[in-house]
């Protein structure tokens, strides 16, 4: 929020735009950001003794990922669509096929962004 004090002309238009669009850019630049983007839920379930290889591999990928521990790992990630075949591929592999795969639905969801705007 800008809260201006003084209602005088001595800004003038171009001072004000100044200070307004500065205010408007720090916002946008500090802010909270989300990217709501469409993906494709996967759950699998795999030993304990294969999370932790599976949690770097989608940490080094950027994917998001929740896991709840019972008897198994149960662990959500959200994929893009075009990559959930590649995805499966690699966690296979790096699992030697011990594995549980269910594809879920595909869902908007919010995810942090993390790309930085300069400032100009």
């Amino acid at each position: 929020m800008v809260t201006r004090y003084f209602g005088g002309i001595k800004l003038g238009a171009g001072g004000l735009i100044r200070a307004y669009s500065h205010s408007a850019a720090k916002a946008v630049q500090e802010g909270p950001k989300l990217l709501i983007a469409p993906r494709q839920i996967v759950t699998i379930s795999v030993d304990y003794s294969n999370f932790g290889a599976i949690e770097r591999q989608l940490q080094t990928q950027g994917l998001h990922y929740t896991a709840s521990f019972t008897d198994l790992v149960s662990i959500e990630i959200y994929v893009e669509p075009e990559a959930v075949t590649s995805l499966e591929a690699d966690l296979t592999n790096l699992t030697g096929g011990n594995l549980t795969w269910q594809l879920q639905e595909v869902r908007m969801v919010e995810l942090p962004y993390t790309a930085n705007i300069s400032e100009e």
